[in-house]
């Protein structure tokens, strides 16, 4: 409940919004998680950032890799599925 997945298509207002009310009184949790993925890194931090200058809090950030295949089904039928495989990166701020 106190976890925030940062997509790009979500409000980034909507998403800082989000974070405050999970810390305030109403919320009642002492810390929150924000994680990031792939293109949405740089929103994942960002997000984490504006939300320290309204809280005052301080920030553990841990990153890393995963590894994702992509299935890949043709158009044509001439073409045969194939699977990719690729390493995307994260992020987890606390």
């Amino acid at each position: 409940p106190n976890d925030v997945y940062v997509t790009r298509k979500t409000h980034f207002k909507a998403q800082l919004e989000r974070c405050l009310k999970l810390i305030s009184s109403s919320g009642n949790y002492r810390e929150i998680h924000i994680y990031g993925m792939g293109s949405a890194l740089q929103r994942a931090i960002n997000l984490a950032l504006q939300f320290q200058l309204k809280t005052n809090c301080q920030l553990q950030t841990n990153t890393s890799s995963v590894e994702i295949t992509d299935h890949l089904m043709p158009l044509l039928d001439d073409l045969q599925p194939s699977n990719e495989t690729r390493w995307v990166s994260t992020i987890h701020i606390v």
